[in-house]
């Protein structure tokens, strides 16, 4: 911005005298006056540009990245999908290794749901068989013959729940007895909450174990309540489409499963070292075919990918804009764009569901191959640098 300087002159009588007096100034709108002063060769162009993606699909998720700080636990069915939760106990102390547990119950609090929020929901309990943690365990494992017992300990059925409200499930008091003496011969894997209705998925939060048992030396019930370690709950999601997967006209970004698009860029029209003012990755998305769990947030997260794959060097959260079948969510990518372009990093970008881990809900993003309007525009602004 060029600021115009001039010049006011101030006419008064001061003692009879005429005074003149040139008073200098600026202002800060930009004019005429002063440009020439730059030389033309000093001044730098911006320049824009708009980048439709080269490829984009969609890709099933690594279980660590997702599970490994999930702090919820789904059961039900919904559709093609369904979630099955995964408890486990343990660390409970030498003062209770001899007790005689009389009741146990598992005390859940409901916290979101996906489907039909007056559905019907029931579930099973079954024995796990083998070890599991939820940093590398995936629907594919939970399929696996001889994973958990045969037949169900228990089956419960709720009704129709809210998602405010406290359940209990009882469990079979000689397994949980046997967690208290597990060893090498008799390893406690904890349970399996299987899905058995099939309108409604339900989340939880607060696993709880609460007992009565008769302490060692003692006649009369005691009641003590323990809650799992970090990591020693949450649930696994199937029923992905892999045929999806490929598709470029609609990108399958889900929470809970999961799932991400993935979108590549060819930046050679953009010079080396270029000054990347703005970069902004518009996404169109049809509304109308999302799933949505009531705890749903309506944000995507881009993610920075080098040569280790996408990490968290970059993440960009979305804006959003317009309903229905003409959504907008757009991504500031100007950080991504500046490493791009000075050959740090790969002009490829992970997009996920900012909910992945908590959440069931599915977006569904217009990829490389919909018609014009609706394909994925990065709109770039920068400033060539001179060599």
């Amino acid at each position: 911005m060029v600021r115009k300087r001039h010049s006011v002159l101030l006419r008064f009588l001061a003692l009879g005298i005429g005074i003149g007096l040139h008073l200098g100034g600026c202002v800060n709108e930009p004019g005429p006056v002063g440009s020439g002063l730059i030389p033309r060769s000093d001044l730098l162009q911006g320049d824009s540009l708009d980048i439709i993606p080269s490829q984009s699909r969609s890709i099933l998720v690594i279980p660590d990245t997702v599970n490994s700080l999930r702090t919820t636990i789904a059961v039900g069915k919904k559709g093609a999908y369904e979630a099955w939760g995964l408890v486990l106990f343990t660390n409970f102390g030498s003062a209770y290794d001899s007790i005689a547990v009389q009741t146990a119950e598992l005390r859940l609090k409901t916290s979101f749901h996906l489907g039909d929020s007056l559905g019907q929901f029931s579930l099973a309990v079954r024995k796990a068989l083998a070890t599991w943690t939820r940093s590398t365990f995936a629907y594919t494992n939970l399929r696996e013959p001889g994973f958990y017992e045969e037949p169900a300990r228990s089956t419960h059925d709720f009704g129709s729940i809210g998602d405010t409200a406290d359940i209990t499930i009882a469990l079979d008091t000689a397994l949980v007895n046997s967690w208290f003496r597990s060893d090498t011969t008799n390893p406690n894997y904890g349970i399996v909450l299987e899905p058995i209705n099939s309108s409604v998925i339900k989340g939880f939060l607060n696993p709880q174990l609460v007992i009565t048992y008769i302490p060692s030396g003692s006649s009369d019930a005691d009641t003590v309540t323990f809650t799992p370690a970090i990591g020693n709950y949450g649930f696994v999601l199937g029923g992905v489409d892999t045929l999806a997967l490929q598709d470029s006209v609609l990108l399958h970004v889900r929470a809970g499963a999961a799932s991400r698009a993935v979108m590549q860029f060819d930046i050679s029209g953009l010079p080396a070292y270029s000054a990347i003012h703005r970069a902004l990755l518009e996404i169109w998305a049809d509304e109308s075919l999302f799933d949505r769990s009531s705890n749903m947030q309506d944000s995507l997260m881009a993610t920075f990918r080098d040569e280790l794959g996408f990490i968290p060097r970059f993440e960009a959260l979305s804006s959003v804009s317009g309903s229905g079948s003409a959504k907008l969510y757009t991504l500031n990518l100007t950080p991504f764009v500046q490493y791009w372009v000075q050959n740090i990093g790969i002009p490829e970008i992970g997009i996920r569901a900012r909910n992945e881990r908590n959440g069931i809900e599915a977006f569904m993003l217009h990829g490389t191959a919909a018609i014009e309007p609706l394909k994925p525009r990065l709109r770039i602004l920068y400033t060539s640098t001179r060599q």
